[in-house]
């Protein structure tokens, strides 16, 4: 995956556009329509030609991350939601390349649901004819998403927990060193980012999850060094397995 889409899913999660909705209705997997794909195609790669934005992806790079980037989307108790950035490396693998969990509050209002951190709106939306209308806050399109059908919902850890007793823990093969952002090195501010994920039978790295961090201006880094590093893989029974692995980033 490219570190360019990275931050790209991540800005597009920032402000939507709004209407009526139940909290029932937003509940479960979306994905973007093609429409919208190509209008996300069509912005980053405008971005970049007027300098306001880097990057080496191809359009049909750029295309294929979108068409492998779902959303979902669960309200918690005590007016609260949990959204999952879900990215895939190929639409025909059911296990995700990594995962990015966020908590926020929750509120409906008459013309549209919120979606708050403390006082801070994140961003709106409505539903209509069963499309999720977003609003993008740097290119002011108005993107649609779709949901998922039931064949396409993904298998995400909390089916796959379970391992065999293990003869070998994964060990690291090749760890890559995280890039400290520069801004945030310069003014001394460090941390540790607790990471989730599994370790292919391969010694690839996939589901990454960002289970606590102590900046989020550190978690993007730690993502990016995890799904760059290579693992002697766990074993059991004498043949490699896929593992679950918890393992914290730090910056200092």
């Amino acid at each position: 995956m490219n570190k360019a889409f990275c931050s790209i899913l991540f800005f597009i999660l920032l402000s939507a556009f709004g209407g009526q909705l139940s909290a029932e209705d937003l509940e479960g997997y979306w994905k973007y329509s093609e429409a919208s794909i190509q209008e996300i195609t069509d912005f980053t790669l405008e971005s970049r030609r007027s300098g306001k934005s880097s990057g080496d992806s191809s359009a049909a790079e750029i295309t294929d991350a979108y068409r492998n980037h779902i959303r979902q989307f669960s309200i918690t108790d005590g007016n609260g939601i949990h959204i999952q950035l879900i990215q895939f490396e190929r639409n025909d693998d059911p296990y995700p390349e990594y995962i990015r969990s966020f908590h926020f509050d929750y509120e409906a209002k008459e013309n549209q649901f919120s979606i708050k951190s403390g006082e801070k709106e994140i961003f709106t939306g409505h539903i209509e004819d069963n499309i999720l209308y977003i609003k993008d806050s740097s290119s002011g399109s108005v993107l649609k998403m779709v949901p998922l059908a039931a064949s396409e919902v993904p298998i995400l850890s909390k089916g796959n927990l379970s391992q065999p007793k293990l003869d070998r823990q994964p060990k690291p093969r090749k760890m890559a060193t995280p890039e400290y952002p520069p801004n945030l090195e310069r003014q001394g501010i460090g941390g540790i980012v607790q990471l989730s994920f599994y370790v292919n039978v391969d010694g690839s790295t996939s589901e990454i999850r960002v289970l606590s961090s102590q900046h989020p201006g550190l978690e993007r880094a730690a993502i990016d060094a995890i799904l760059e590093s290579t693992f002697h893989p766990g074993r059991a029974n004498r043949k490699a397995v896929r593992t679950h692995v918890k393992l914290p980033i730090t910056f200092r």
